[in-house]
């Protein structure tokens, strides 16, 4: 994810497909940012990820940074206003990213807000509003470029962090945010689930030459659950040109995947990819996945000369249950009910929601 000039025209000539994409760019009480990383470079350069938060509701807002294993590096906390904005750079030390330099890593930012009473607990319920979203970029002052890093929405509604199958009237949220360790991140409703298929965007140069770097591609997979193994996928070009191969996982949350090297290069896949330009195809009905999986984000970053531009591509999810048109709704679907972003909290105190935020979803059974 090195540099980035975004056009319209880059995303229609690579194929970029918006159909049952992850969802972005909505209110909640935690946000995930899925990639982290600040890179070395000289005095008064920065090589790293950007972050600007909004709040529709004021509160204390706690962060938690993780490394690819899931292992919590860092945690702290600052306050925000109603309808604030706070700017974060990972590469400043006063933010206190410590020096982790050279390192690849996630965030998690809550928001809590204590609901109509202002009783702000250090936990995540019902009571809090659903007020804070954000964006983020890599940022490369050297080449003077960005690219952009998606970034997910999280509701304790759904079920993020509490086992699923949790009634809805046990949903006690996250006992305390600035202990909240990465076992307690449960779902992520926001991406890919167990069942669904994932088509991961790709564009490379000569396949027998990968270290020139004129058309590279990074694909990021980030797992709510440490997973591992081998998972047999499908590859595609663009004549629907099929392949078969074998993608190898070790056992992390965060997978940075190079389709240019295989596993005996050091790499992820089986082989190097044999299609120039195509995406994989990955079915997540491993039993390890149907077991422990409960969301995937995956986004690719493209880099091609050819376009004189890096591009940012959202990686499309084929939903089944969605897309079987025989109009039933699965136990499971959580696009049963309407979600707006709530600004008040539980208003009813009854544990379900109110009119103006997430509603009940299924007696609480989580997606």
């Amino acid at each position: 994810m090195k540099k980035i000039s975004l056009a319209l025209a880059v995303t229609s000539a690579l194929g970029a497909s918006a159909a049952n994409a992850a969802i972005v760019g909505e209110y909640a009480n935690a946000l995930l940012v899925p990639w982290i990383t600040a890179q070395t470079t000289n005095p008064g350069e920065i090589k790293g990820t950007a972050i600007a938060l909004t709040s529709c509701a004021a509160g204390t807002v706690y962060w938690s940074y993780y490394n690819t294993a899931s292992v919590k590096l860092l945690d702290s906390e600052f306050r925000m206003t109603k309808n604030d904005q706070e700017s974060i750079i990972w590469n400043d030390v006063g933010f206190g990213n410590g020096g982790f330099l050279d390192q690849d890593g996630y965030m998690i930012f809550f928001l809590d807000t204590g609901g109509p009473g202002g009783m702000e607990d250090r936990s995540l319920t019902l009571d809090d509003s659903t007020c804070l979203a954000g964006n983020a970029f890599f940022v490369d002052t050297v080449a003077n470029d960005v690219a952009f890093v998606p970034t997910f929405p999280m509701n304790v509604i759904w079920g993020d962090f509490d086992p699923p199958g949790t009634p809805l009237d046990q949903l006690n949220g996250v006992p305390n945010l600035i202990d909240v360790p990465a076992t307690e991140i449960w779902g992520l409703w926001a991406g890919a689930q167990a069942l669904d298929t994932v088509h991961m965007r790709y564009l490379v140069d000569v396949p027998s030459n990968p270290a020139d770097g004129t058309d590279n591609t990074q694909i990021f997979v980030w797992t709510t659950d440490r997973i591992a193994g081998s998972r047999t996928i499908q590859q595609y070009d663009n004549n629907q040109t099929r392949f078969s191969l074998t993608l190898f996982l070790d056992e992390l949350e965060l997978h940075i995947l190079n389709p240019e090297l295989s596993s005996f290069d050091g790499g992820n896949f089986s082989v190097r990819s044999p299609f120039t330009d195509g995406f994989y195809e990955w079915t997540l009905t491993d039993p390890d996945d149907l077991a422990a999986l409960g969301g995937m984000a995956t986004w690719s970053v493209v880099t091609s000369p050819r376009f004189q531009a890096t591009q940012t591509l959202l990686n499309p999810i084929f939903k089944p249950h969605i897309a079987n048109g025989n109009g039933a709704v699965d136990p499971n679907e959580r696009f049963n009910v309407l979600e707006r972003y709530n600004p008040d909290g539980d208003l009813q105190v009854n544990g379900i929601g109110d009119g103006y935020g997430p509603g009940l979803n299924n007696g609480g059974v989580a997606p």
